[in-house]
């Protein structure tokens, strides 16, 4: 084909597989490849939560970022067609630079002129930990497989400013927590048509604990999955510092408090 061609990807010796870095080893239309990021205050007024993610082989690239500022939610978001700069991690507003992989992230979002009062803001992510691969997660639909991810987690500090309905949040370290996580695989992204294995193996739901933790001296991920029966499909606790081996804390056990008539958790505790 006259406009397949190499990209600048294939000139490193990173391929796994006889295929352009253009091109999936996988013709499965839920391939994804993805990162979030959180950013919080250690007094709760603020939390942002934003992410990027790559669906392939249904051509889309899309990005958001959401901030909670007491009880209000403020949201941008954006989406637009892949192109061939994977290094290039950007959709309208929103942008995601690595400036040092595994260390130091640049996340911004450029003010909307039409909204002076909209979310913008522009912020240092930096790990003060080690990343640390969470377990294989495998989920199947009767017999088919419809979830393959490979995952890591990482935490550390943000220092930067947020600005939102005319004022700006200032983030230093020491008062702010940044944890990331970063997955790829095959997931369920809307649009799939429903057949005779959807229609004789409906979904039922799942219990899933994603509890990053951040100390000043160490870091504490625990993943905790349940089936609809309450059968453990993930389990998970361990304990990461800097420059020693990492520890693993056995079974998780979770005590969990819902606001009356809903599934909204008001707190919890974790048992390890």
């Amino acid at each position: 084909m006259p406009d397949d061609r190499p990209v600048a990807l294939d000139e490193y010796p990173v391929h796994q597989v006889p295929l352009s870095m253009k091109h999936l080893a996988t013709g499965d239309r839920n391939a994804y490849d993805r990162c979030i990021f959180h950013v919080f205050d250690h007094q709760g007024r603020a939390l942002l939560i934003l992410g990027l993610g790559v669906y392939p082989n249904v051509g889309v690239v899309d990005a958001y970022a959401t901030l909670r500022l007491g009880d209000r939610l403020h949201a941008v978001r954006a989406s637009d067609a892949l192109g061939d700069d994977r290094m290039r991690l950007a959709v309208g507003p929103l942008r995601i630079l690595v400036e040092r992989p595994l260390r130091t992230f640049v996340l911004s979002c450029a003010a909307d002129p039409a909204d002076p009062e909209g979310l913008s803001y522009e912020i240092t992510w930096t790990a003060d930990f080690p990343a640390l691969w969470e377990p294989h997660h495998l989920q199947r639909r009767g017999g088919r497989l419809t979830l393959e991810g490979k995952r890591f987690v990482q935490a550390g500090h943000c220092e930067g400013w947020i600005r939102i309905g005319g004022e700006e949040i200032r983030l230093e370290r020491g008062r702010w927590t940044g944890t990331r996580d970063r997955s790829w695989g095959v997931r369920p992204i809307p649009g799939e048509e429903g057949d005779r294995l959807a229609q004789e193996n409906p979904t039922e739901g799942f219990h899933w604990l994603w509890c990053p933790v951040r100390f000043e001296d160490r870091f504490l991920m625990v993943v905790v999955q349940e089936d609809a029966d309450g059968y453990r499909t993930l389990n998970d606790a361990t304990l990461v510092r800097n420059a020693e081996r990492d520890l693993q804390l056995g079974w998780p056990q979770t005590d969990i408090t819902y606001r009356p008539g809903s599934r909204h958790p008001t707190s919890a505790v974790i048992h390890l």
